[in-house]
């Protein structure tokens, strides 16, 4: 071994601990650190070996020179495993302390004694890498001649294993914090509800996934802004700011670790019912809240129908009842004029229909309340359900003419066929109960490449532009035609629910010269693909459609 004096050994350290301030894993600095060790001490080979978790074996992962008369060492050296206390790295692995091997060729622990002999090394060295006292690593060194390391050299050796054990605890730790943010992230990103954290000051300083879809922010332009100007509807800001103030000054807190219901603003200006969590965590003395927010609007929704539900279960059903219960006592007086009679039964007839359609549109809303919104889908068509129900409607409106059209080639649709005769009633008869005495309707059912739909249009008393979008809100009618006809309120709302629950889209139009458009459409079924995945009743459904 070449001896050093404290100058250069202090000069090969300072390079050691520059290389492995630099490097990001051990795989980055082996070979640096194998070939300064092996040069400035005079030694003919180096290699690095790197024990499994468990401490049970050992590695050879790195070897210099890789070439020259050193080529065949290389190949007997790099990738081979030994077991703790196999071979010169495996019995440091199993003690933890240095071996100094002067003879190798001498030495029958030694399994490379012949690869060695092949290759002129006759002298080694091995020192262990520690790590919260645990053998991680292997260093070990080898020389062609005999030469007595002295403690001078040695001293230098475990102070060079000292630092890769450092560097190893430090990338150990750099790992760990790494895998514990991609964990983090992995959480906030796949989390359902909006997660938005901010310092003491309001400042955003982390926005999910969710938080990007529920308000409409990209995480990047979020991240810096308040969330009083970003998140909170202008009415409420006042309040949100002076909440934050009174808390980090005084800590009187009002919301923390409560679920509260607000109102919550998009990028777009609109809002949105939200309950959200907040809470806190103390980073030295400075505060940070993280909110969990929740979209609720489904669920205000439900209480809106539920809250409906009851109001006509306790109200509306019993105009009808009345009436066919008042109609029925009438109809059975022995004197009773046959005109009249006729009449009541007439009337009785008309009741007992709303009372049908109005316990229709009850259970649907039932279901709506309970979050059901999926069905089981089949093939349907359009015409012959368009026809048999406009037909059934047409019959108690004499004085409304129903006139039917189709266009394009005739296909299946995927629907439910109860769903789909509820639909069409629901909206022939609100177009009927505005048309007023010879008005006429036309139902027109269009078949298109991907879906196919049905338009009702009428010429009664239309409707404002700025009502399109709440037309289909529960319990919502318009002033223009609320004192026209007698009605529930819920009927275009159902309609929507069964259209949805259908995989569909409906809509509301003004019509121009006067009037309305309300239709709704539902996709074609893929015949290819009912073939390829099978289902041979679909297909004869399909064929028996066709055939009616």
């Amino acid at each position: 071994m070449k001896p050093l004096g404290p100058k250069r050994r202090l000069a090969i350290q300072y390079e050691i601990a520059r290389a492995l301030a630099e490097a990001d894993d051990l795989d980055g600095v082996s070979g640096f650190l194998l070939r300064t060790l092996s040069l400035s001490l005079a030694w003919e080979a180096a290699g690095l070996w790197v024990a499994d978790d468990a401490g049970t074996s050992i590695r050879c992962v790195d070897v210099v020179p890789r070439d020259g008369a050193f080529a065949p060492w290389m190949a007997g050296t790099l990738g081979v495993t030994f077991a703790s206390g196999e071979g010169l790295p495996g019995r440091v692995l199993a003690g933890t302390h240095p071996i100094w091997i002067t003879d190798l060729h001498a030495d029958r622990q030694f399994p490379r004694g012949a690869l060695a002999r092949q290759v002129g090394l006759r002298h080694a060295y091995a020192l262990p890498i520690l790590l919260r006292g645990r053998v991680v690593a292997v260093i070990e060194l080898f020389a062609a001649a005999v030469v007595e390391v002295d403690a001078e050299q040695t001293a230098f050796l475990e102070a060079v294993a000292y630092q890769l054990g450092s560097f190893l605890e430090r990338t150990e730790a750099r790992r760990a914090v790494a895998s514990s943010e991609a964990h983090k992230a992995g959480i906030l990103h796949a989390a359902l509800d909006a997660i938005v954290s901010a310092d003491g000051a309001g400042r955003i300083l982390e926005f999910n996934a969710a938080a990007e879809r529920l308000f409409g922010h990209r995480r990047e332009d979020a991240l810096g802004r308040h969330i009083a100007d970003l998140l909170v509807p202008p009415d409420l800001r006042a309040a949100h700011v002076a909440g934050l103030e009174r808390y980090v000054e005084t800590g009187e807190a009002r919301i923390l670790g409560r679920r509260v219901r607000v109102r919550a603003q998009r990028a777009d200006g609109t809002t949105v019912p939200v309950e959200l969590t907040v809470t806190e965590i103390k980073l030295g003395d400075q505060p940070m809240f993280t909110a969990f927010i929740r979209d609720i609007t489904r669920e205000e929704e439900a209480e809106t129908v539920r809250e409906r539900f009851l109001e006509i279960l306790s109200h509306e059903l019993r105009t009808p009842v009345t009436a066919i219960y008042g109609g029925a006592k009438v109809v059975a007086r022995p004197n009773l004029a046959a005109s009249r009679r006729k009449e009541l039964i007439a009337d009785i007839g008309s009741e007992a229909d709303r009372l049908y359609r109005l316990i229709e549109n009850l259970i649907v809303l039932s279901r709506a309340e309970r979050g059901a919104d999926r069905i089981a889908l089949e093939p349907v068509h359009l015409e012959r359900v368009t026809e048999r129900v406009a037909g059934a409607v047409a019959a108690h409106w004499p004085g409304v003419e129903f006139r039917l059209a189709t266009s394009g080639p005739t296909q299946a649709v995927e629907g439910d066929e109860t769903h789909v005769e509820q639909l069409l009633s629901n909206l022939l008869t609100n177009a009927a109960k505005y048309a007023g005495a010879g008005g006429g309707i036309d139902v027109r059912v269009e078949h298109l490449p991907s879906e196919s739909m049905v338009r009702i249009l009428d010429r009664g008393p239309g409707i404002d532009r700025d009502e399109l979008d709440r037309l289909f809100e529960i319990d919502y009618r318009s002033p223009l035609t609320e004192g026209l006809a007698q009605g529930s309120g819920i009927g275009l709302f159902v309609a929507r629910w069964l259209v949805d629950s259908m995989g569909g889209r409906i809509w509301a139009a003004i019509r121009p010269g006067g009037g309305c458009e309300f239709g709704f459409a539902l996709r074609v079924v893929d015949e290819e693909a009912a073939v390829a995945d099978g289902d041979r009743d679909r297909v004869m459904d399909l064929d028996a459609g066709r055939s009616a």
